[in-house]
């Protein structure tokens, strides 16, 4: 970015924001010097990881943030500030359902709920066999190892148990929101979320 038109020091980055309330963030908002802010604000992520009540819940959840207040104040220090504002996420989620656990020690390279990573000299034929999954060519990936991901609504979980998860290949899971925030007016106040 700074090639095309900002300096590095209009420039600022902070990720790990557990809330919009933050302590010293809205320093950083309200700094002139910077002109970008790059911002990874967690709350819906934990909002997700720890949710108990599959989607339902983790939208419940979400409705009673938003209320709070937090996000619609923030989003105006940012307008009063003369930011525009883009909110996006690094991954989408789907509601999935638990098929058994898997007990490999240290054979996986990365266990998630909803995909699995071995190194290639690791034989995944019983997965393959056992569970609801399929084994991905890992295209765009280090073909160094195997890719195992759970089909349809299947996770790496407890059996039977809801979770809310990512890491397949459902459309939900891949797909990035990009979404620009506009005020309507310079003199309204932005009223819903």
């Amino acid at each position: 970015m700074e090639e095309q038109w900002y300096h590095r020091s209009e420039l600022d980055y902070k990720r790990n924001i557990r809330e919009f309330d933050e302590e010293g963030l809205s320093d950083i908002v309200e700094d002139k010097q910077f002109r970008v802010l790059g911002l990874v604000v967690n709350i819906i992520d934990n909002i997700m990881h720890g949710q108990q009540l599959f989607e339902a819940g983790m939208h419940q959840d979400i409705r009673l943030w938003t209320k709070r207040g937090y996000f619609q104040r923030f989003l105006e220090s940012l307008f009063l500030n003369g930011f525009e504002v883009f909110i996006t996420s690094d991954h989408g989620n789907i509601g999935a359902v638990g098929q058994g656990s898997l007990q490999e020690g240290l054979a996986v390279e990365s266990a998630g709920e909803r995909v699995r990573i071995y190194s290639k000299d690791i034989n995944c034929d019983e997965i393959l066999s056992k569970l609801n999954t399929l084994q991905w060519s890992g295209a765009g990936l280090p073909q160094k190892y195997n890719y195992i991901i759970c089909e349809k609504n299947w996770a790496f979980s407890k059996e039977g148990m809801k979770t809310v998860s990512h890491g397949g290949l459902a459309l939900e899971e891949v797909i990035v929101p990009f979404i620009h925030i506009r005020k309507r007016d310079s003199d309204e106040r932005l009223d819903r979320f």
